[in-house]
């Protein structure tokens, strides 16, 4: 706010009371304080509003001018502020006014500093230019910028944050979300925020999201981005429309925080939940699972689902002839050589429990499973696994060099896909007839 008037009735002489009526009657009204100050630099007259910003009465002022030491004055970075660079020292010097500046005074009163926004003008006072200091106490909004602007610092260090148009260009990208994405800012600047999608997600994830913002709402949900280097990273993300005065929306802002070690743990810990220990293929739970799972669907689309259940020949001999890090050996091996000739991407290879395995095919008729039986059988034999050092026993009479397996394997279509434990059964009951007539073979379909 400013002041510019003719003054020079108001100081030239005159009734006393006509000058304190107009005082109490303007001064003492005014929001704001206001100084005048003659050209020497002296104040001559404030009002109330100027007494209590600055701590001093009138009669204190009067006569001081702005390089008086007393007013401690400080720029924003509380470097000393030149009183001669005072906005009405500077009017009184060139005679042009000076707009929008913030400095701090000593208040005696409270013993500590206030922050004013001052302006300052030129009024003619007869023939000379007198200086009228008009000032705001802005020490609430100042102290509230610094909170908010170090809140702001804080969550700019700690938090991935984004601003867009209504388009999803992006027009704000912090530190912080620089380093999380691997792209400098100027390279994020004008890109759509298209840049940073994965793949993950299928389209109609980004139609709900785009659907909620643009209806004026907050969307939060977990996303995962592609780095620049083309690695993936999740956020935990909340994403607000910014409105107009008009409540247009124009933009969109996106606070995030990175959840990529959090994501990696709950994968590894669904993953242990879902494999076994020892080998790594599927555990007994997720095959069940997965039985049910594909024995719906095969029941569904009518396809043929095979399933083949086999356990190591004289197990029991190794693990008590050669020791449990013997037995626990050979059933890594064969994990490993099993989950290596699974038919990709739909089988499954699951340590079914003990030396036990199960292999699910969906899609695979009864001749197309005893081929790939066959197959497994040839290529086992031709590995030569070893059955660690073994001697033979009543229950070994003439212990094999190398590792075998016994087989049960049950196919079913159609109709027969009722019930998953009954390909179970099926599949467990040929197994042990496999183990009947002498073990090293698979019994299947007639």
């Amino acid at each position: 706010m400013s002041v510019s008037a003719d003054v020079t009735s108001r100081f030239a002489d005159g009734p006393a009371s006509r000058h304190e009526e107009w005082r109490a009657t303007l001064f003492g009204h005014l929001p704001v304080g206001v100084v005048y100050q003659s050209p020497d630099g002296a104040i001559r007259d404030a009002n109330s509003a100027a007494e209590r910003i600055l701590g001093l009465s009138i009669t204190q002022m009067q006569g001081r001018t702005s390089i008086d030491p007393r007013w401690r004055a400080v720029r924003e970075d509380h470097r000393e502020f030149p009183g001669e660079e005072h906005p009405a020292m500077q009017v009184l010097a060139t005679g042009e006014p000076v707009r929008g500046v913030t400095m701090g005074v000593f208040n005696p009163a409270v013993d500590d500093y206030r922050w004013i926004l001052i302006d300052a003008n030129p009024v003619p006072v007869g023939e000379q230019t007198w200086a009228v200091a008009t000032f705001t106490d802005i020490t609430d909004l100042k102290t509230s910028h610094e909170s908010m602007t170090t809140l702001l610092e804080s969550i700019d260090q700690h938090t991935i944050v984004s601003m867009t148009d209504v388009e999803g260009t992006i027009t704000h990208a912090n530190q912080a979300f620089c380093e999380l994405s691997g792209y400098r800012r100027d390279e994020l600047l004008g890109q759509n925020h298209r840049i940073l999608k994965s793949g993950h997600h299928p389209p109609e994830f980004y139609t709900a999201m785009w659907d909620t913002l643009t209806s004026g709402r907050v969307w939060r949900g977990e996303v995962c981005n592609m780095r620049k280097d083309g690695s993936l990273y999740w956020v935990a993300a909340s994403i607000s429309p910014r409105h107009d005065m008009l409540g247009q929306i124009v933009g969109y802002v996106s606070v995030r925080t990175d959840v990529t070690a959090q994501k990696i743990a709950e994968r590894e810990a669904e993953s242990r939940s879902r494999e076994d220990a020892l080998t790594g293929l599927a555990n007994r739970r997720h095959f069940d699972e997965q039985l049910h799972v594909m024995t719906a669907v095969a029941a569904a689309t009518g396809e043929p689902l095979a399933l083949a259940v086999m356990d190591v020949d004289w197990f029991k001999s190794i693990n008590d002839e050669s020791g449990h890090e013997a037995g626990d050996s050979v059933l890594r091996e064969l994990a490993d050589f099993l989950a290596h000739r699974v038919p990709r991407p739909r089988g499954l290879a699951a340590r079914w429990g003990g030396d036990e395995f199960a292999v699910l095919i969906p899609g695979c008729d009864a001749d197309s499973a005893q081929r790939w039986l066959a197959d497994v059988w040839r290529d086992l034999a031709a590995i030569g696994l070893p059955d660690r050092p073994a001697t033979a026993s009543p229950a070994r009479p003439d212990p094999p060099q190398a590792v075998t397996l016994s087989a049960g394997l049950a196919v079913a279509q159609g109709s027969q896909l009722r019930d998953p434990e009954d390909l179970l059964r099926t599949a467990d009951r040929r197994l042990y007839e496999a183990k009947r007539r002498g073990r090293r073979i698979w019994v299947g379909p007639s």
